[in-house]
């Protein structure tokens, strides 16, 4: 049996009809995730600019910003941040590895027309 095949078939068993009747709960049935990210795809996010300017867009937002929750009381925005957006990081080190990331761009671009040069390829 494939993947698309188990997928079917756990979507059928949890839309089956239950012997309890039309009021009760459909079953939940856990589904693997398709494709999961392999490891040697993990880094990317490491050197991306996205992950730090969001980063630092959302911490500089949620700083201050209280919510009410279900029970009345007032949380920090900033505490219920999901671990894929908080990276551990400051505001301002994520502004400055977003700067060492330009320089080191720029450096890399500057290095490979040098080289080009001298080469001769252009």
């Amino acid at each position: 049996m494939d993947r698309v095949q188990m997928l079917e078939a756990n979507l059928l068993a949890a839309d089956a009809p239950t012997e309890a009747g039309p009021s009760a709960a459909p079953s939940v049935v856990p589904v693997p995730a398709p494709y999961p990210i392999p490891r040697y795809y993990i880094w990317i996010s490491k050197i991306s600019f996205f992950t730090y300017a969001y980063s630092a867009l959302v911490q500089s937002e949620l700083t201050g910003l209280y919510l009410e929750d279900e029970e009345g009381t007032w949380v920090e925005a900033i505490t219920h941040l999901p671990s894929q957006i908080d990276n551990g990081l400051s505001i301002g080190i994520n502004v400055v590895v977003l700067l060492c990331l330009m320089i080191a761009m720029e450096l890399g671009k500057l290095g490979s027309l040098h080289a080009a040069r001298w080469l001769r390829i252009i």
